[in-house]
């Protein structure tokens, strides 16, 4: 069944897809198996982009996954993921019209960390804030726990990317306020302007945001 859309959300969901904006909910699961060798894991992630899915058929998604040696062992207090071959697929249907985008990485080190001072819970979110480096959007909205963050300007990602890095534990326990959100950073137009409530409703669900990162979508402007 096809989903109509009035020429204003149209319009409003035209210009976000051409800009590429994509905004990302990292899932619950993530599947880590062995694999036969005995020698290395395999990681799949699952991240649902979530933008005006109530006009959409189908939810938005795409996974990644990749090898990593077997690090997981006792004793051990250093993990090195290195994500080789990485192919990032999103596809979507917008009325009649398919969607399809492709991001290739190809034999990329992405970081290493401390496995000891990591907690598994937040590893996907670690992995998001090194990938969206790749990812090539004019807008860059992460979800960290239950917060979003709309990062915007020159070397955004680089930029975003080494503030969670820097601050990800203050970030962790920082109280949540709600504070007035940067909403022109999400389209160059007037008339795709949207109010909080409206984004509410359609899905984005931007909220809530620690008011000391305020300063820094100022920064990026």
């Amino acid at each position: 069944m096809e989903l109509e859309l009035s020429p204003h959300n149209a319009r409003i969901l035209d210009s976000l897809l051409k800009t590429e904006t994509i905004i990302i909910k990292i899932s619950e699961n993530i599947i880590i198996q062995e694999l036969s060798d005995s020698k290395s894991l395999l990681i799949q992630i699952t991240l649902f982009p979530l933008f005006f899915t109530e006009y959409l058929q189908n939810d938005l998604n795409f996974s990644f996954s990749f090898s990593t040696p077997k690090f997981f062992k006792k004793g051990m207090k250093s993990l090195r993921i290195v994500i080789t071959d990485l192919i990032i697929s999103l596809s979507w249907k917008f009325n009649t019209y398919n969607y399809y985008k492709e991001i290739y990485i190809s034999s990329t080190e992405l970081y290493s960390l401390d496995f000891n001072e990591i907690k598994s819970i937040n590893l996907d979110l670690v992995l998001l804030f090194e990938i969206i480096k790749y990812l090539k959007s004019d807008v860059i909205v992460l979800k960290f726990l239950e917060n979003y963050f709309i990062i915007s300007g020159e070397n955004k990602s680089e930029k975003a990317v080494v503030y969670m890095e820097n601050n990800f534990n203050e970030i962790l326990k920082f109280p949540q306020k709600n504070i007035k959100t940067i909403l022109e950073l999400m389209t160059d137009t007037d008339e795709c302007m949207l109010s909080i409530d409206k984004l509410k409703k359609t899905a984005c669900f931007i909220s809530k945001f620690p008011e000391y990162l305020l300063s820094i979508f100022t920064a990026l402007l």
